[in-house]
C-alpha cells in the first residue's frame, strides 16, 4: 500500500509477543484495504453500542444497528477507499496494527490471506486558533478515530492483554508528524465510560464550550458527544509520558522503515 513501510515495533511483556505498529501515509488505499476498515469499525462500534453495559442517556443501540451503518457493500467500500484517500492527502495519517504479523516487514493488506486488522488509528492536523491557521504556530494533534476489535480475546485468548489502544495511541503521538508541544484532541461518547476514564488518565478534560453534533448512528439516532482536550499544560509530550508511566513497556518501542 506504500513504497514504503513506518513500522513502531514493540514488545509486550505480558504476552511475551513483539507487535507492528504500521503508518498508512500515501493516498492509495485500495478497495481491500478499506473494506477491512469498515469490518473493523463495525465489531468494534458494535461491542461498545450495542453492548447492555453502554450508559448512553437511550441505553444501548438495538442490535443490527452497526451491521447496518457500515454493511460493507461495494459502494461503502468505494466511500470508503474514496474518504480514506482524500484524508490522507489533507495530511490524516491511519496507523494499524495486526497482532498475527510474524515480522515487522509483513504487510497485511498484501501479504496476509486473512487481512486482520484488530486496531486502527486515525490523526489529523487541526488549526482552531488564528496563529495556527496562518501558520504561526503548530497545529494540534485531533484523533478522528481509534478503535480496537473487541473479538481479540476471543481469537487468541481470554486471558490475553494486548494493550492495543495504549500502543495505537503512543505509535500515533510519538512517532507521528506532531510537535511535543502541540496539543491533543478528541470526541468521546457519552456513556462509553471505559475509553472516556481512559481519556482522562491521559491528562485530557471536556471542553465544557465544544459544542458537537453528535455522531448519527443510523438515521434514527445519534449518540451524544464530548470534546476531550489537552488540560492546561499537557501537551502531546506530557499525553506520550502518561502513557509510558502507565505502561512502562511503550518507551521501549521502536521506529523502522522497509521498503
Amino acid at each position: 500500500m506504500t513504497k514504503q513501510l513506518e513500522t513502531v515495533i514493540y514488545n509486550n511483556p505480558e504476552t511475551d509477543q513483539e507487535y507492528y505498529v504500521h503508518r498508512l501515509k500515501s493516498p492509495n488505499i485500495n478497495l481491500y484495504a478499506a473494506s477491512k476498515v469498515l469490518q473493523l469499525l463495525e465489531v468494534s462500534y458494535e461491542h461498545q453500542f450495542e453492548n447492555p453495559d453502554f450508559q448512553a442517556p437511550d441505553g444501548a443501540l438495538p442490535a443490527g444497528t452497526m451491521k447496518g451503518r457500515f454493511s460493507r457493500v461495494q459502494d461503502d467500500n468505494l466511500r470508503q477507499m474514496s474518504r480514506m484517500n482524500r484524508s490522507i492527502s489533507h495530511g490524516s495519517t491511519y496507523w494499524y496494527v495486526n497482532p498475527e504479523e510474524t515480522s515487522p516487514t509483513e504487510r497485511t493488506f498484501r501479504d496476509n490471506a486473512s487481512g486482520y486488522v484488530a486496531g486502527l488509528i486515525k490523526t489529523s492536523p487541526s488549526r482552531t486558533t488564528r496563529p495556527q491557521r496562518l501558520h504561526l504556530q503548530v497545529p494540534n494533534c485531533y484523533v478522528n478515530d481509534i478503535v480496537v476489535d473487541a473479538r481479540l480475546k476471543r481469537r487468541v485468548g481470554a486471558e490475553t492483554n494486548h494493550r492495543l489502544g495504549s500502543m495505537l495511541m503512543h505509535a500515533a503521538l510519538k512517532f507521528g508528524d506532531f510537535k511535543p508541544q502541540a496539543k491533543l484532541a478528541l470526541d468521546g461518547y457519552v456513556g462509553n465510560d471505559a475509553a472516556n476514564a481512559w481519556f482522562e488518565r491521559l491528562g485530557l478534560q471536556v471542553d465544557p464550550t465544544a459544542d458537537l453534533a453528535g455522531w448519527a448512528a443510523s438515521d434514527k439516532i445519534t449518540l451524544e458527544q464530548v470534546r476531550f482536550a489537552s488540560q492546561a499544560g499537557k501537551s502531546i509530550r506530557r499525553h506520550v509520558q502518561a502513557l509510558e508511566r502507565s505502561t512502562p513497556w511503550l518507551a521501549r518501542a521502536s521506529l523502522v522503515v522497509s521498503a
